[in-house]
């Protein structure tokens, strides 16, 4: 890729990025369900989802975000949690 096409590609991501943070909702997943910036996620527990430096991955028709838990008064640093969802909006602890 050219440096022209490479600028390009990182412009129209970072206006993606921008105007995405700035939304009221990011988009909509499979159901109708918002996506929402700016909120705290809740699982299937009605409780905070907790992914600090979270990573995505997708295995078969199932999303899976994990990273770091940082739950408040747990000086840990070594628990990591897992939440597994179909459609990117309810998750399962």
């Amino acid at each position: 890729m050219n440096r022209i096409a490479s600028w390009c590609l990182v412009s129209l991501l970072t206006a993606f990025l921008v105007t995405d943070y700035f939304s009221v909702s990011a988009f909509t997943a499979a159901g109708g369900v918002p996506i929402r910036n700016d909120t705290a996620w809740k699982d299937d527990r009605g409780q905070e989802i907790m992914c600090q430096g979270g990573n995505l991955c997708k295995f078969g028709d199932t999303f899976y975000f994990y990273g770091w838990g940082d739950y408040p008064g747990d000086n840990r640093k070594d628990t990591i949690t897992c939440y597994s969802s179909r459609d990117l909006a309810s998750w399962r602890f």
